[in-house]
């Protein structure tokens, strides 16, 4: 626990970096909130209290009505129009929050009124009744405070509660002495009390009450969870008419028959566009962008791409961009040529080479279309993964980087929200790591399924789930050791490189030989090779295959 500093409210008021009086230009319901850089502190904190009444009255009789619903009974009132009170009395007994004040009047009133009453008679013992009755509630606020706060109590809401028991006594002391003095003839005019009596309640809960609300930020997070649940519920909406789109997006490769059309389509649209509409659904992700053009949406939806917040482009990618389809072009010729003289797990080791090259000269033609069709620069999708030095370097910033951000946003940041309060930040990441690499492993199987029309043998999920395991493990590892100990980079790259490329060969690429995924790859693009009168892949691959 944590002590909260002592700050004057005028301070807290008028300090214009203060989050609690900025969150309130979010309470789209009170427009006036947005012109309180006009407005007197005072006036502000007035409203303020305005606000909560009628929240707390809404909340409340919303309840009600919902038990009277459920229960078939009328129910008694939460609240009756405390505005008009005249009196302490008047407030706190027969018009503020009711239901509490017939909770405390049975447990603490009534027991310390017959206690007393035996001691100092019954005229006086309401007096001490009272004063118990204020003190229990005042522990009861602090109780509440200390719940959404989770710091040490001020004693100030304690002190509010002390400071209207004994005024209340006092009230009701003077009551009883001018009634029998002048027979019950003088009474102050209500439009004189009433404004004395509100005025009084609002005077000490801004000395007393607000203080400590404001410095617990209790308001912020108040408006923050409305807007949670505001936006919740717009964003339910927003799925639901979202659905039939990613039905149709998941249904549209089973009519493809091309493995390079399907295998487009599926990774383009029945992925990545349906992600990125899930998350547009929660107004998050590259489709929130504001003030985008149609043609900028459909881009940045349809294809794997996300808009660059920087404008500088690394001279590397440009000049490694022709030496890799170069490296492409003598790799085709060298498999094609000298592959049965070569050991087969080399060609393996060959084949993870080629088609990293191909998924990264593929997707960075499609990203320069996209910037020439949209005019702005885009992420690069890869960053030089045999460089990797961990898993955490190859997955989270080398390798296929348009899937690790999309998932980042689907998977991996929602279970950590949910992960945290459950068992705190620190290690919140595992969970989340392993559930966004189990995502990952199911949706490489329904690609699977797109292309070889065959059911999974879930050896792809493995090699996901595997993946996420040792990285979990070596997050652990690094938060263990800190910078007390590291691989040299040489050692880690080789590690890291062999690791995934045994497992590779062990998990991932067996259902990709099975199920011929290759043969059909080249077959379509003899196909198309056939139409445009030209052949440069070898019938000898095929046979290969």
């Amino acid at each position: 626990m944590t002590k909260i500093p002592l700050i004057p409210l005028t301070k807290i008021i008028n300090n214009n970096n203060n989050p609690s009086l900025k969150n309130l230009n979010k309470a789209k319901k009170i427009g006036v909130f947005e012109y309180k850089k006009y407005m007197h502190p005072k006036v502000i904190l007035f409203l303020y209290t305005l606000y909560i009444y009628l929240i707390l009255d809404l909340i409340l009789a919303t309840t009600t009505a919902l038990a009277r619903a459920a229960s078939g009974v009328e129910l008694e009132p939460h609240f009756d129009e405390p505005y008009l009170s005249s009196s302490l009395q008047d407030f706190w007994g027969r018009r503020w929050n009711l239901m509490v004040s017939r909770v405390l009047r049975p447990t603490i009133y009534k027991p310390t009124l017959g206690f007393w009453a035996r001691i100092i008679g019954p005229k006086w013992a309401s007096i001490p009744a009272i004063m118990a009755t204020f003190i229990v509630s005042g522990l009861m606020h602090e109780l509440i405070f200390f719940y959404w706060c989770r710091v040490r109590p001020t004693w100030e809401p304690m002190l509010f509660f002390v400071l209207h028991g004994t005024c209340l006594a006092v009230e009701i002391v003077l009551k009883k002495l001018v009634g029998t003095t002048t027979n019950d003839t003088w009474r102050l005019p209500r439009w004189i009390s009433g404004p004395l009596t509100v005025g009084f309640v609002m005077e000490s809960c801004f000395r007393l009450m607000f203080p400590h609300v404001l410095r617990c930020k209790t308001d912020l997070r108040l408006f923050g969870e409305y807007d949670a649940i505001r936006d919740f519920f717009k964003s339910i909406k927003r799925l639901f008419l979202f659905l039939p789109i990613v039905s149709l997006f998941l249904f549209l490769p089973l009519n493809l028959y091309s493995i390079n059309l399907c295998g487009g389509t599926a990774f383009f649209i029945s992925w990545l566009a349906n992600f990125k509409l899930l998350l547009l659904a929660f107004q998050k992700g590259p489709l929130a962008l504001k003030n985008q053009s149609f043609g900028l949406f459909i881009a940045i939806a349809c294809l794997p791409i996300e808009i660059k917040t920087t404008k500088e482009t690394p001279k590397r990618q440009l000049i490694n961009f022709p030496i890799k389809a170069l490296l492409l072009a003598i790799l085709i010729q060298f498999l094609d040529h000298y592959k049965q003289q070569i050991h087969q797990n080399l060609v393996l080791v060959l084949y993870c080479f080629l088609i990293y090259l191909l998924l990264e000269i593929i997707l960075a033609i499609t990203a320069g279309l996209a910037r020439a069709m949209v005019g702005l620069e885009v992420e690069p999708q890869f960053n030089e993964p045999y460089l990797s030095t961990s898993l955490q370097d190859f997955w989270g910033r080398r390798w296929n980087l348009m899937v690790t951000r999309i998932l980042r946003h689907t998977v991996y940041q929602p279970t950590i929200g949910l992960i945290s309060t459950l068992m705190g930040r620190k290690w919140a990441s595992i969970p989340a790591i392993i559930a966004t690499f189990l995502v990952s492993g199911l949706v490489h199987e329904l690609m699977y399924f797109y292309l070889s029309r065959v059911p999974p043998t879930w050896e792809v999920t493995c090699f996901f789930v595997l993946h996420g395991i040792c990285l979990t493990v070596e997050i652990i590892l690094k938060k263990a050791l800190g910078d007390t100990w590291r691989v040299p980079k040489v050692m880690s790259r080789m590690l890291t490189i062999g690791f995934v490329m045994l497992t590779g060969f062990w998990l991932f690429f067996p259902q990709f030989f099975d199920a011929r995924l290759m043969l059909n790859s080249f077959k379509s693009m003899l196909i198309l090779e056939v139409i445009f009168g030209q052949t440069a892949i070898n019938n000898e691959i095929i046979e290969y295959y």
